[in-house]
């Protein structure tokens, strides 16, 4: 039965036996008087003997007396007890804001402000102010739950040079050591001490080895944990590098991951022409499922942005990402920025959609650090110095663009892209587009290029000042085109593709790497039918015999190069002139491509057996420097009879001065099977990837 009494001292409610219904506690000296309920429920650390009174009869974390009063409790249906909230029970979850956290001594910085509004509640609304806010660059702000901030389209403004906002998750684990190796493609990996991550957690490794020093990207890894036993951590994917634990200063690094949403953030950035300190509105790190809706990054015109000029080293970010896993850029306008975003620390799937942006040094999300996994949807860009650009990743893809650039299609330093369906413009000259960037990767990092395919598609590149388009392609190993037009009234512009970073620009052509494969084509050009001609022992392919109208950087022919040769094994050797190419006298550095299709028939079983081969091979006609780069593609139909092809090394011959150049190199074919008669067909390509003038 439900009971009411009246107490009055503090000691008789809690000597009180009972422990339901209704106390009065009236006439204690020390108390102020009032109505309790007993209410049950976890009250431990929570009995402060005025609002909140324990029972001796009975444990704090079953129930306790609590005051009813209009200030300390939520509202409650009628005869249900109430538990008394604090201020931070009663902001949790609400939007609150900032300006009601602000205090006088904050002076003009609204850090501190923030800082208390993020630890009052999970949600805060910036409120309209005519001066916006300022922020002192200070300590970071920990996040401990999925968190909102609105922003309201109100200007945030850095009061001097560094990061004006930082968030970032619990990192739970720093500087963990790794106590095994890892290979490239493995799903695991394994560390000093993994006693406290848990499944879902951010594991970021890192180490200053610089895989292409030109640009000073740091290896990044950033994966999420799937599984734990004892020190071995699986990971949701698999490893982009190898690790090994001598590595410099490698480690791993745990964030306990919190979702962040942004609305309408406005990062106004002070005029900083003239120096290299980086200006930083906001960074992100250790988050997962990060969104950012209608951000605005703004600089101040005119702003310095030549890819020369003695402001290169001007570095303006709206937004940073570091060790994060899932952006969404949704609607973004950037305007004279260094970068309007940007992604580093081996952060993962990064999708940016409908961006607006002039007069910037790169246009879009510059991924960086070997980031994984850019989608650009829809651009609109005017002026800026770089369109399409990036620092080095992996994976980087653009689609739906409309870019005016200053200077150059793209500057995409990435392990695999892909640029697609839209219009680039530029106004750029001949001689405004520097060829000097040059920087091979170090050793043992060749395996990154297995999959670092480049493809254009569905593109109009229009170029009134320049009589070749450049598409500048970092790290590529192949290039695909589709419907891809260079247009121009006056001009009949070419596509030039440029391999810089990768050993292929004026610095490392005397020694391509072997392990690259490079097979660019240009505009879609006639391959002409030409059989190759035997002279004294040589196949020789000669395509100036059957010259056609094609783009200065491209040529390409098909025909038969052997027929019914009794002879196992066969050394076919097979003699190609390079100076072929319309309007260039010698060329400088030659790209091929040679399809090698063998037929064996045995005459004494009426067997035969096709095998088709794609070889690749760079040559550079100043130095007489040769490679032969690995089998692109191997097909074959019964398998049991054994063909093999082989390709030697290429050699070069000049003969008569320049005046007819031409590689050799030899290709073997053979069988175990007996009398075999072999035929060979072909189909080159060349590409002449250094002309002169250029």
């Amino acid at each position: 039965m439900s009971t009411n009494n009246t107490y009055f001292t503090l000691l008789d409610l809690k000597a009180s036996p009972v422990t339901e219904g209704t106390a009065f506690l009236v006439q204690d000296a020390n108390v102020s008087d009032g109505t309790f309920f007993w209410t049950p429920g976890n009250f431990t650390g929570r009995s402060d003997d005025e609002n909140i009174i324990g029972a001796d009869s009975m444990a704090l974390n079953v129930g306790a007396w609590v005051r009813q009063t209009a200030g300390s409790i939520s509202f409650q249906q009628s005869g249900t007890g109430a538990v008394i909230r604090t201020v931070q029970d009663a902001l949790e979850g609400q939007f609150v804001s900032v300006l009601d956290f602000y205090q006088v001594v904050d002076g003009n910085n609204f850090l501190p402000a923030l800082a208390r509004s993020l630890a009052a509640s999970s949600r805060v609304f910036f409120p309209e102010r005519s001066q916006g806010y300022i922020f002192e660059p200070g300590s970071p702000i920990t996040l401990t739950e999925d968190t909102i901030i609105n922003f309201n389209g109100q200007r945030i403004i850095s009061s001097s040079a560094g990061i004006a906002i930082d968030l970032r998750s619990t990192e739970s684990q720093t500087a963990r050591t790794l106590t095994k190796n890892s290979v490239h493609g493995d799903p695991t990996i394994e560390i000093s001490s993994a006693i406290s991550i848990q499944v879902g957690d951010i594991i970021s490794i890192q180490s200053n080895v610089v895989p292409v020093p030109l640009h000073a990207d740091r290896k990044r890894e950033t994966r999420r944990v799937l599984a734990k036993v004892g020190s071995v951590l699986t990971l949701d994917d698999s490893l982009n590098f190898s690790w090994d634990m001598t590595e410099p200063a490698v480690a791993a690094y745990v964030y306990t991951p919190v979702r962040l949403t942004t609305q309408g953030f406005n990062y106004s950035c002070p005029q900083i022409d003239g120096t290299t300190d980086a200006y930083v509105g906001l960074r992100i790190s250790g988050c997962i499922d990060v969104v950012h809706e209608n951000p605005q990054a703004t600089g101040v015109l005119p702003f310095t942005r030549t890819i020369n000029g003695s402001y290169e080293n001007i570095y303006r970010w709206g937004i940073q990402h570091y060790y994060c896993i899932g952006v969404r850029i949704v609607n973004p306008s950037y305007i004279a920025m260094s970068y309007g975003t940007g992604a580093y620390g081996g952060t993962r799937s990064v999708r940016e959609y409908n961006v607006r942006s002039s007069y910037c040094r790169h246009s879009g999300c510059d991924m960086g650090e070997f980031a994984d996994g850019y989608w650009l949807e829809g651009i609109d860009d005017d002026s800026s110095g770089r369109a399409l650009s990036s620092h080095a990743c992996f994976n980087w893809n653009a689609n739906k663009i409309n870019v005016r650039s200053n200077l150059l299609l793209s500057a995409v330093r990435a392990i695999g892209a892909t640029i697609s369906d839209g219009k680039v413009f530029t106004a750029a000259t001949n001689a405004d587009v520097p060829h000097n960037d040059a920087g091979a990767p170090i050793a043992g990092y060749e395996y990154l290029y297995s999959a670092a395919d480049y493809r254009y598609e569905n593109l109009e590149l229009v170029n009134p000042a320049r009589t070749i388009f450049d598409i500048h392609q970092r790290y590529g190993r192949r290039a695909f085109f589709a419907n891809v037009r260079s247009i121009d009234a006056a001009i009949d512009s070419s596509i030039s593709v440029r391999f810089v970073d990768c050993a292929f620009n004026t610095a490392q052509r005397a020694t391509p790497p072997v392990n690259l494969i490079a097979t660019p084509s240009a505009r879609t050009a006639q391959a002409p039918l030409l059989d190759a001609v035997l002279n004294t022992g040589v196949y020789e392919i000669n395509p100036r015999s059957v010259m056609v109208d094609q783009s200065q950087g491209l040529v390409r022919c098909y025909g038969l190069m052997a027929r019914d040769v009794a002879m196992n094994p066969f050394p076919c050797r097979i003699r190609v002139h390079t100076n072929c190419f319309p309007g260039v006298s010698q060329p400088v550095y030659v790209l091929g491509r040679i399809k090698l299709v063998a037929l064996v028939q045995h005459e004494n079983a009426g067997f035969f057996a096709t095998q088709e081969k794609w070889w690749n091979f760079g040559f550079n006609c100043s130095t007489g420097a040769g490679s032969v780069f690995p089998t692109e593609a191997i097909f074959e139909t019964q398998v049991n009879n054994a063909i093999s092809q082989s390709l030697g090394s290429v050699t070069w011959a000049d003969t008569g001065t320049g005046l007819d150049q031409h590689v050799e190199f030899v290709s073997t074919i053979a069988s175990d099977k007996a009398n075999p008669h072999y035929s060979l067909h072909y189909e080159l390509e060349l590409v002449n990837m250094g002309q002169p003038g250029i």
